[in-house]
């Protein structure tokens, strides 16, 4: 269902209102960092992106996914989205990818502990965040996939985690949906074009 932000983003391009600044959260992230790193072209031909993190005919039973679920709190293992990001945006921190394509990239990711506060990632609150883990984080559904880390990279090219202390993120959806405030103290937007495609709009 997430795919269908591509949607969103061509037909605004066939009208001429593509906007400069995108902001995803959950499956929306991972549309709009393929976008801001490999531009609109890449992703609306499926042949350019490469899927070979989720090969044909894997498919775990579900009282595997269950028995995962009861030993570790969560369905799915990330790792498998974790290859599909890498593979698909490499090791580009939101300052490269704004450099690389003037494209202004916003993910929001949720803190896992009652005491974090919520993140807006960008080029200027977090420049130095590798893109690929700001989306694994955001699409860290509890229950679904388990809490994950945030990785930058540091003044010599390396990378570490970006939040001391064995900080965790979950889905970007849960704290800061639409993050219209900050978005407009930090990059003057008052106008909003939203696509949410949660599975509950769809069965109202």
């Amino acid at each position: 269902m997430g795919m269908y932000h591509i949607g969103v983003m061509l037909a605004l391009k066939e009208a001429g209102i593509t906007p400069r600044i995108i902001a995803g959260s959950s499956a929306g992230s991972i549309v709009a960092a393929c976008i801001a790193v490999r531009g609109l072209d890449d992703l609306y031909d499926h042949h350019q992106m490469n899927y070979s993190a989720f090969p044909e005919g894997d498919r775990r039973s579900l009282l595997w996914h269950l028995k995962r679920y009861f030993q570790e709190g969560y369905l799915m293992d990330n790792k498998a989205l974790v290859k599909f990001l890498r593979d698909n945006i490499g090791d580009y921190t939101f300052q490269e990818a704004y450099d690389k394509t003037g494209w202004i990239l916003n993910i929001t990711a949720t803190g896992a502990s009652e005491h974090d506060e919520n993140r807006l990632l960008n080029y200027l609150t977090a420049p130095n965040v590798l893109i690929w883990s700001a989306c694994a984080a955001s699409c860290a559904l509890p229950y679904v996939f388990g809490a994950t880390e945030i990785y930058c990279k540091n003044a010599d090219g390396q990378i570490e985690t970006y939040v001391p202390f064995k900080r965790m993120f979950v889905d970007g959806s849960i704290g800061a949906d639409l993050p219209m405030n900050n978005l407009s103290v930090l990059f003057n937007v008052n106008t909003f074009v939203v696509s949410q495609t949660n599975p509950w709009y769809t069965l109202c």
